[in-house]
């Protein structure tokens, strides 16, 4: 099962509770598949999967926009999917559905990179986000990129590539291109006030889920990036076994992108800092029991071959939890569960707001992508559940302070809210 992703993917990059993704039918030439094709397999995975709460069927969207298909395509021998991308678009609005989406095979390969740092094809690396007046701000360098090999920073800000300012809305996407190119590309950036230079060219890699960083004697930094690979949360164990080793007595989660992914790891994960709720995903006509025990997972109580994690760790020392608004669904969930738990602090933003819901990412034949509630996650009593996370201390973003220091303030104030815990 997966955890509902938002349509962050929406976000300044894009952003999952609860159905591992379909089986992916090989991408065809946008123009071997027509808007007919499209439109019909978007309603077919709408009638075969939809488990949300709207009424409306699929059945009378097919009804009600399968003319205005029929029109697109008049007195047209060749008619591509893409010419109906904004009709399915507008289809899935009808729904009245937040976590029902279509993404063109772009945002799709985008929103996949991002939330499992793989890069199937060339990248740079970098999470970045437009500073108005100032340039495109590095927020994060995934491990194991061409970026984090040329020596980028998080708090670097990019003011230039090559002879064409990163100062606009559309730096991310020239960024992106340049990346997939795969051709070497001068970047200008200012470090903490000082002007410099580096070259890179884009390369696919994959960048752990989880790292961990010591920030000094007794402070351990954990970043879960996604929860969207079978694996994640034994990283996370081990890593927390790893921290105590180097004599961590506290640490920061930093749960900030991270857009969720499949429920056994966001589970199991969350069992490495507390005893996680058992949550009810009700479908269409059948509820599971999901709930943690000892390292293991358990549905309706029977634990799953497989799914589980060796030598479970409990940290229980100070935490505090960073979240923001492109934290989703197993994150918020995650962040939900650690609300409570002793000599902890969540700090930030509040979350997407998708962490009531599951949905399934399907491939699309032409290489677009869908995602659509398949059902709705409650307490083990049966009751709603909050979609948002708030946090416990709200954080202003700043991104001037951390383009001009290098220091990330966020961070910062998670480590000033540990030392205002009693180890």
């Amino acid at each position: 099962m997966r955890l509902s992703a938002a349509p962050r993917l929406l976000s300044p990059l894009l952003a999952a509770l609860l159905l591992a993704p379909a089986a992916a039918a090989a991408p065809q030439e946008q123009s071997e598949v027509s808007a007919q094709d499209l439109f019909d397999e978007v309603i077919y995975e709408l009638a075969l999967n939809y488990g949300g709460p709207s009424g409306v069927r699929a059945q009378d969207l097919r009804e009600r926009f399968l003319p205005r298909v029929q029109a697109l395509c008049a007195g047209q021998n060749v008619c591509s999917s893409k010419a109906a991308y904004p009709l399915i678009g507008q289809l899935l609005r009808e729904l009245n559905d937040e976590h029902t989406n279509f993404f063109s095979p772009a945002q799709w390969a985008a929103m996949q990179l991002e939330s499992s740092g793989q890069a199937s094809g060339r990248a740079f690396g970098l999470v970045t986000r437009l500073v108005e007046g100032q340039g495109t701000l590095v927020t994060e360098v995934l491990p194991g990129s061409p970026a984090a090999q040329a020596g980028l920073l998080a708090g670097d800000l990019l003011t230039r590539m090559g002879h064409m300012p990163l100062l606009s809305g559309l730096a991310g996407e020239k960024l992106g291109a340049a990346g997939r190119s795969g051709r070497v590309t001068e970047l200008t950036y200012s470090r903490a006030g000082q002007s410099r230079q580096t070259e890179l060219a884009g390369a696919a890699f994959v960048a752990p889920p989880v790292s961990l960083e010591m920030l000094d004697g007794r402070t351990a930094l954990l970043r879960v990036r996604h929860f969207d690979v079978r694996g994640v949360a034994q990283d996370l164990h081990n890593a927390l076994r790893r921290a105590q080793q180097q004599g961590a007595e506290r640490a920061v989660l930093d749960l900030r992108g991270n857009p969720g992914g499949l429920l056994p790891e966001t589970v199991l994960s969350t069992g490495a800092l507390t005893q996680p709720a058992p949550l009810l995903d009700v479908e269409r006509s059948v509820s599971t029991l999901h709930s943690y025990d000892q390292g293991r997972y358990l549905m309706d109580g029977q634990p799953q071959p497989g799914t589980r994690v060796f030598k479970p760790q409990r940290f229980t020392g100070p935490l505090a939890v960073l979240v923001d608004q492109d934290s989703a669904s197993g994150a918020e969930f995650m962040a939900r569960d650690l609300l409570s738990r002793p000599q902890t602090v969540v700090l930030g933003r509040p979350t997407v707001g998708v962490g009531d819901s599951a949905t399934q990412l399907l491939d699309l034949a032409d290489g677009a992508g869908l995602q659509v509630t398949v059902s709705r996650v409650q307490t083990a009593a049966g009751q709603p559940l909050s979609a948002s996370v708030q946090p416990q201390v709200l954080l202003k973003r700043d991104d001037l302070t951390f383009a001009r220091t290098g220091e990330d303030p966020e961070l910062a104030s998670a480590l000033r809210a540990l030392d205002s815990l009693k180890p």
